[in-house]
C-alpha cells in the first residue's frame, strides 16, 4: 500500500509559471525476451500539453497527455481533457462565492498525469487537486485503461483477468487483509465498502504492477490520502501477458528517464542534480571558475557529494523566467517533470490556439532512488 501525497498547497501559492517549450514524446515501450524496452508495433503516439497561467483569480497548472495512433484516441483524449475543464470550471465557480475573503486569493487547480504502456495495454492516471475554500485543498485521482489495438477498455481489474472471479477474489481479500493489520489507518466501515464494491475496483497498471486505488474519504480519514494497494503482475493470471518492466523514480512526460546523480529530499526542501535536470529540461549549463549559469543567468547551487544541486522551485522559476511551458513537481518518492511539446493536429483538443514547439533531452544513465525526508 502507498499514500499518495504532494504539497500543491505550498507550490501553487508560491509559483505561477508561464510556459513554451517541447519535449521528444515518449517512447511506448515493453520488456522483451533480452530484457530490454522494446517499441509496440502499432502506431501509437504520446504528446504532452501544458498549461499553468493566472485566469479569474485561479491559479492554474496543468499537464494532460495527447494521444495518436490508436481508435480510441480520440475519446481517451476528450475524457482525459474534460478533467481539467470541469475542474477549472468548479474553482471559478466556488471563488464566486468567496467574495475578497483570504480563501478568494487562494484559488487553484493542478492536474497532471503520469502513463505505462505495457505491450498494447495503455494506462493512463490523471492526478488532480484543487482549492476552494477550507481548511485544506481536495485531490482525486482518474484513470483510464486501454487496449491500442483492440480499442478495448478495462473497467475493473476483472476484465484483465483469465478467471475473473478467482483474480478479484484474490485482490479483494487482499486489501481487507490489510485493513485488518492495520484498524487505525482505517474508517471502521472500511472493510464493508470495500465489500459492497463487488470488485467493481479503480485500478492503473505502472510497470510491473497492478494498482487499485480509494479515493480520499472512501475507506480511510483525509490526513491518510489517497489508499493505493499494489499487486505484482506476476502473482496475477492475465489474459493478455503483462508486467512490463521496472518504473523508475525520475520520469519526464509520463517516460522513465534517469538521471546520473540522485534526488535530495531533506528537511531543507526538494534538491535535483543541477547539470541531470537541465538537460532533461532542455536547459543550458555553463560552468568556468567554480561558478554556474542555466541559459545565461547566473545560479548558486548547493553542493553534495560533488555534485551541484539546486531547489526544485528554482528549476521552476528558471522555466519561467525563460518562457518555457513546464514545470516539476516531487511527491516524496517521484520526480515527475512535463514539458509542452504538443503541435500538429492534436491542438484542437488542448487549451490553446498556438503550442511552440522546443526541444528536451535525457538522460541514459542508471536511475537512482531519492533520499528519504529526514
Amino acid at each position: 500500500m502507498r499514500k499518495w501525497a504532494m504539497s500543491a498547497v505550498a507550490f501553487l501559492l508560491t509559483v505561477s509559471i508561464c510556459f513554451s517549450g517541447c519535449s521528444s514524446a515518449p517512447t511506448a515501450a515493453k520488456t522483451g525476451d533480452s530484457g530490454k524496452p522494446t517499441k509496440a508495433a502499432n502506431a501509437f503516439s504520446q504528446k504532452t500539453e501544458v498549461m499553468v497561467k493566472t485566469e479569474d483569480d485561479v491559479q492554474i497548472q496543468t499537464a494532460i497527455p495527447v494521444y495518436s495512433g490508436f481508435s480510441a484516441a480520440e475519446k481517451l483524449n476528450k475524457e482525459i481533457r474534460k478533467i481539467s475543464v470541469d475542474g477549472i470550471a468548479e474553482v471559478k465557480e466556488m471563488g464566486k462565492d468567496l467574495g475578497d475573503s483570504v480563501a478568494e486569493k487562494h484559488l487553484y487547480f493542478t492536474s497532471f498525469f503520469d502513463s505505462f504502456l505495457d505491450g498494447d495495454v495503455l494506462s493512463v492516471w490523471i492526478y488532480s487537486e484543487n482549492y476552494t475554500g477550507g481548511a485544506h485543498g481536495f485531490r482525486w485521482l482518474r484513470t483510464f485503461n486501454v487496449n491500442t489495438k483492440t480499442g478495448e477498455t478495462y473497467e475493473t481489474p476483472g476484465a484483465l483477468f483469465k478467471d475473473p472471479q478467482a483474480g478479484t477474489k484474490l485482490i479483494t481479500d487482499k486489501i481487507l487483509a490489510d485493513i485488518q493489520r492495520h484498524p487505525e489507518l482505517y474508517f471502521p466501515e472500511a472493510a464493508q465498502t470495500v465489500k459492497d464494491l463487488n470488485g467493481k475496483y479503480s485500478f492503473y497498471l505502472d510497470g510491473q504492477n497492478l494498482v487499485v486505488y480509494f479515493q480520499l474519504y472512501d475507506i480511510a480519514p483525509y490526513a491518510a490520502g489517497i489508499q493505493e494497494f499494489k499487486f505484482p503482475l506476476k502473482d496475477l493470471q492475465t489474459k493478455i501477458p503483462l508486467g512490463g518492466h521496472k518504473r523508475g523514480d525520475i520520469r519526464l512526460n509520463g517516460e522513465d528517464i534517469s538521471f546520473a546523480a540522485k534526488v535530495v529530499s531533506n528537511d531543507n526542501g526538494e534538491f535535483l542534480p543541477l547539470e541531470d535536470t537541465a538537460k532533461a529540461l532542455g536547459l543550458t549549463i555553463t560552468q568556468m571558475d567554480g561558478k554556474y549559469t542555466v541559459n545565461g543567468k547566473a545560479v548558486k547551487p548547493v553542493m553534495m557529494d560533488g555534485t551541484a544541486y539546486l531547489p526544485l522551485m528554482t528549476f521552476n522559476d528558471l522555466l519561467k523566467e525563460f518562457g518555457v511551458k513546464g514545470f516539476a513537481l516531487f511527491d516524496g518518492q517521484i520526480l515527475r517533470m512535463f514539458l509542452d511539446n504538443n503541435t500538429g493536429k492534436e491542438i484542437a483538443l488542448g487549451y490553446r490556439k498556438e503550442n511552440p514547439s522546443g526541444s528536451a533531452q535525457s538522460s541514459s544513465s542508471q536511475t537512482v532512488k531519492p533520499e528519504d525526508k529526514k
